[in-house]
């Protein structure tokens, strides 16, 4: 890729948008502060790869600028761009693109066999004391976020909860146990579509979205 700057100065790169980082060689890196890489890269065949360090410069190609880390790779002979110099970091122009916790507009109720004797948990779940003031803290949170509605008064059915701790160990992941609840659902069916004819409506588009559900257990 020609007609590209790096901090001003004419420079040639190729594109590599299945790299994890930017590579360049000894001689573009020399004279250059170079900071301490904390990575093991490796390159194809797994092999690691001599990282000399890393500095920070200003990617220029057209009306585009970016600032990106490069690696100095002894050895070196072509600088490598990864995909993320060629994407436009969105979060600086939009910080703060969700607020709160987003609900369907509509209620949906789930259809149930006739004559469905109601399930109805009697008696809590006991609750591991070390675990007990994180559940507290995120049943404290669903509230607050309207994700959930306490009840107080008696209800038919009613299911225990199962906690899993999250692997930042300073919270939990709160559950359902609706085991007796699904075996009297009626099932919807819907088709699903295959890989081949979603790739197929893919043809085309050239910005994706990726969305994460939250707390969508």
């Amino acid at each position: 890729m020609s007609g590209q700057q790096i901090d001003g100065h004419p420079s040639t790169s190729k594109l590599d948008t299945g790299a994890a980082v930017s590579v360049v060689g000894e001689e573009l890196a020399a004279g250059r502060q170079l900071q301490p890489c904390d990575k093991i890269l490796k390159g194809p065949g797994n092999i690691p790869i001599n990282v000399l360090g890393l500095f920070q410069a200003w990617l220029k190609f057209k009306n585009r600028k970016i600032r990106e880390a490069l690696y100095a790779i002894k050895g070196q002979q072509h600088s490598l761009l990864s995909g993320s110099a060629e994407k436009p970091d969105f979060r600086k122009e939009f910080p703060n693109p969700f607020e709160g916790l987003g609900k369907l507009k509509d209620s949906y109720t789930i259809k149930l066999h006739p004559n469905v004797q109601p399930f109805n948990i009697y008696t809590p779940r006991k609750i591991a004391h070390p675990l007990l003031d994180k559940v507290k803290a995120e049943i404290n949170r669903m509230l607050d976020d309207d994700a959930i509605t306490p009840v107080e008064e008696p209800t038919e059915w009613s299911s225990g909860i199962v906690v899993v701790p999250k692997a930042d160990h300073t919270s939990v992941r709160i559950c359902v146990d609706l085991t007796p609840l699904n075996k009297t659902v009626l099932r919807e069916v819907h088709p699903l579509s295959s890989v081949d004819d979603d790739l197929a409506r893919l043809s085309g588009p050239k910005f994706f979205s990726k969305l994460d559900a939250r707390s969508g257990f």
